[in-house]
């Protein structure tokens, strides 16, 4: 991507440099380097808007809403999303709307306001599937198992699981396998189940996975082990937390991390 930076620039092209800041941009999420992510996001869009790029700004404007979230702040991360989402209705570009309510849907349930995200999720989904868009079906599936989880519907976060499952399995579960594992040792029925899905969780984190696949993975498998009792298991997954960040911290894994310990 720097590469294609230098070629951008050398041939004069204000577009290209744009996507490949937002290129860049992507990589540095990848890795969890939150805010190296949003100076390039920023960047990126201070291009767009000079040079009326508007399209480009639409496809990549929710994930600075996606890595404040991580950098503190949930309000202004959802402020960031409505923004995003405001601006892909105004072009009519659902791809980003549909992000950017999959997002806002997603820190509207850390803050424990489950009806609120209720319907930004299940408006994600039916643009997922309108789409043909498999993976991100999965993924509106796999919030919508968050969902009911959070408001004690066991028998509906197990059958929206298992469907995000099948589809996993059928499009490659590596994309978001770790999350989905995470999720699903949180809402196994017993502890044999919780540790099966753990084991296979931690087999695709070790095998690589960008950083939101770990930071999620290892935030449900906190509280998947002390949901089984198991605490020395759980200060592990705290421990690995905040190892994967120790280059950049990030207030979010510590506070997940520091609350698994208390807890």
């Amino acid at each position: 991507q720097h590469e294609a930076l230098s070629h951008a620039r050398l041939a004069g092209s204000y577009e290209w440099e744009a996507v490949a800041l937002g290129g860049l941009a992507d990589a540095e999420y990848a890795r969890g380097r939150m805010h190296n992510a949003l100076d390039y996001f920023e960047r990126c869009f201070a291009l767009c808007r000079a040079h009326g790029l508007l399209h480009i700004e639409a496809r990549n404007r929710f994930m600075p809403g996606v890595t404040r979230r991580y950098l503190g702040g949930q309000d202004i991360a959802l402020g960031e999303l409505d923004i995003a989402a405001a601006l892909s209705d105004r072009i009519h570009d659902v791809r980003g709307g549909m992000m950017a309510r999959n997002i806002q849907g997603e820190i509207l349930m850390d803050t424990a306001d489950f009806a609120a995200a209720e319907a930004p999720l299940l408006e994600a989904l039916a643009v997922a599937r309108s789409l043909g868009n498999r993976r991100m079906e999965l993924y509106e599936l796999y919030q919508l198992t968050r969902h009911a989880h959070g408001l004690k519907q066991p028998v509906l976060a197990q059958e929206r699981m298992d469907q995000a499952m099948e589809i996993g399995h059928e499009t490659g579960i590596h994309f978001h396998g770790p999350r989905l594992f995470g999720l699903q040792a949180l809402i196994a029925p017993d502890t044999a189940a919780c540790r099966k899905a753990l084991t296979e969780g931690e087999t695709l984190v070790r095998a690589g996975a960008n950083a939101h696949n770990v930071l999620w993975f290892h935030r449900d498998a906190i509280d998947a082990c002390l949901a089984i009792g198991d605490n020395e298991q759980a200060r592990a997954h705290a421990d690995a937390l905040v190892a994967f960040t120790s280059e950049e911290p990030l207030p979010w894994a510590a506070f997940f991390a520091a609350r698994g310990r208390v807890l």
